[in-house]
């Protein structure tokens, strides 16, 4: 299992992502706080000041955050980079594709497979870039980089996100670059369809299977942005 030791350095597996991503138990907890309808409120108000989207009207919302000790510009470039061959996502399980080389349009396929049989596979969702900002914004107090996708064509119907900002120390943040990965959405775009008793079940399920996952995802990230830098300053 990868620990902060050992990042993942060959081609993943699909035994080898059952095992890192949804069997591991990471070491940090990244998963935010919501708990409460007045923490909902709170990050539903920051989501919206700082990317423009109203999740409150989703029935689903996911917050993840992780501490990385190297500069955010650094970070934001492995996320640039965010595809079928990235070592910290579950490609085997849920293959992130993209259409044109970019990261405009990527595709999300169950196991990776595009075709099945003599048949072109369906992606379980689509996702559409809606703004991917790689510098921030002059007097912004998060210096925030970020993707924002919309997603559709499946399960999620809603946004999800990859944001970076500078650490806030009132909030007891020590590393420089705070990374939050969120998603928020309608099951199928209907906000009450995950209300019905005999969809509690799956709602459940994706939703902890989602949080093991983004937690690992985040944690693996960490790791190899921190490593790849020392390498980099010759501090390996």
């Amino acid at each position: 299992m990868p620990t902060s030791a050992s990042p993942p350095t060959h081609r993943r597996t699909f035994f080898g992502d059952i095992r890192d991503f949804l069997l591991h138990r990471p070491a940090i907890r990244t998963l935010v706080n919501q708990s409460t309808p007045e923490r909902r409120e709170y990050f539903s108000q920051s989501i919206l000041q700082r990317l423009g989207i109203d999740v409150t009207t989703y029935s689903v919302l996911n917050i993840h955050r992780i501490g990385i000790d190297v500069p955010r510009r650094f970070v934001f470039s492995q996320l640039l980079s965010w595809g079928g061959e990235s070592l910290y996502w579950p490609n085997c399980i849920a293959r992130a594709q993209r259409v044109d080389k970019g990261l405009e349009n990527i595709e999300i396929y169950l196991f990776g497979w595009r075709r099945f049989l003599f048949f072109k596979a369906m992606p379980l969702f689509r996702m559409k870039a809606a703004e991917i900002r790689g510098q921030p914004l002059e007097g912004e107090m998060d210096n925030a980089r970020f993707l924002l996708f919309t997603c559709e064509g499946g399960y999620p119907i809603g946004h999800f996100t990859m944001y970076l900002r500078s650490s806030i120390a009132p909030l007891g943040e020590v590393e420089p670059s705070q990374l939050f990965l969120a998603v928020g959405f309608n099951v199928y775009g209907h906000r009450r369809l995950s209300r019905r008793r005999w969809a509690l079940p799956i709602s459940k399920a994706w939703e902890i299977v989602h949080n093991r996952v983004s937690s690992n995802v985040l944690n693996l990230l960490k790791v190899m942005c921190e490593k790849e830098f020392r390498r980099l300053e010759g501090r390996s």
